[in-house]
């Protein structure tokens, strides 16, 4: 089993970073910050009515674009979390309370 994507914040780390380590860890991984999570729901929210299908993948398509879908998935049926419990997919916990 995967373990579920957190971003960059401490808890994936099981302790909380110093300033220096985050701002390092922050360069090399670009957590998803709430302007982006922001564009994600305009998106979603703009062709939802107008697209019989929506394909969610990221650069390395396996925590964000997965906390997308959950995200999408939670919206249009409360049905999100069931990516959470799967073993096959490893959702962004992050990603999915921003967006």
């Amino acid at each position: 089993m995967q373990q579920a994507g957190y971003d960059i914040y401490a808890d994936a780390y099981g302790k909380p970073l110093s300033a220096t380590d985050k701002k390092a860890t922050e360069k090399k991984y670009h957590p998803l910050d709430n302007c982006q999570a922001k564009k994600f729901a305009m998106f979603y929210f703009q062709c939802k009515d107008h697209a019989k299908t929506i394909i969610c993948q990221c650069e390395h398509r396996e925590s964000r674009s997965v906390a997308v879908a959950a995200a999408i998935a939670e919206y249009e049926s409360k049905d999100g979390l069931k990516y959470f419990i799967d073993d096959k997919y490893c959702p962004n916990k992050v990603a999915f309370k921003k967006i």
